[in-house]
């Protein structure tokens, strides 16, 4: 998305109101208008950029989260090629740990398992899939079981 074309597309209106304000303090000014309109017409204008200002936020906001997304899924990447080329590699004992280290929680309910993971990422978070998809299978009927730490030890 071209964020900056967005901001462009608001600049005239900025312009127009940084107009009308000078307008309106010049017919004040001028007094061609009393206080009370003047004032009037200025909250008007202000809220207007107000507005405007809010646009804005949101424009920058927007970009902000899809840099995020962006940088989220080139880590993403990244972890699944290194571990695609290692995985051959891996006694059991690796993908125990491997799997104690993506996954964060296993929920069972009637049957259906949810499997709720977390990537570790190269700047130290973690991404987690806030929507985990469940998972048909058979399973022993309980709720929700934490998996252990990755640093934990399991008999």
């Amino acid at each position: 998305m071209d964020y900056d074309a967005e901001r462009k597309t608001v600049a005239p209106a900025i312009k127009r109101l940084a107009t009308q304000q000078n307008r309106m303090t010049d017919a004040y000014e001028n007094e061609a208008i009393d206080l009370p309109r003047y004032k009037a017409e200025i909250d008007k204008v202000r809220g207007q950029r107000k507005g405007i200002d809010q646009e804005l936020g949101h424009i920058d906001q927007r970009e902000q989260q899809e840099m995020d997304s962006e940088r989220a899924l080139e880590q993403l990447e990244a972890f699944c090629t290194t571990i695609s080329h290692g995985l051959d590699d891996m006694d059991d004992d690796d993908r125990k740990l491997l799997l104690q280290l993506v996954v964060e929680r296993v929920i069972v309910v009637g049957g259906h398992v949810t499997i709720e993971t977390i990537i570790p990422m190269g700047d130290g978070g973690r991404l987690r899939n806030p929507h985990p998809e469940p998972v048909e299978g058979r399973a022993a009927p309980i709720l929700s079981t934490p998996c252990p730490q990755r640093h934990a030890h399991r008999p």
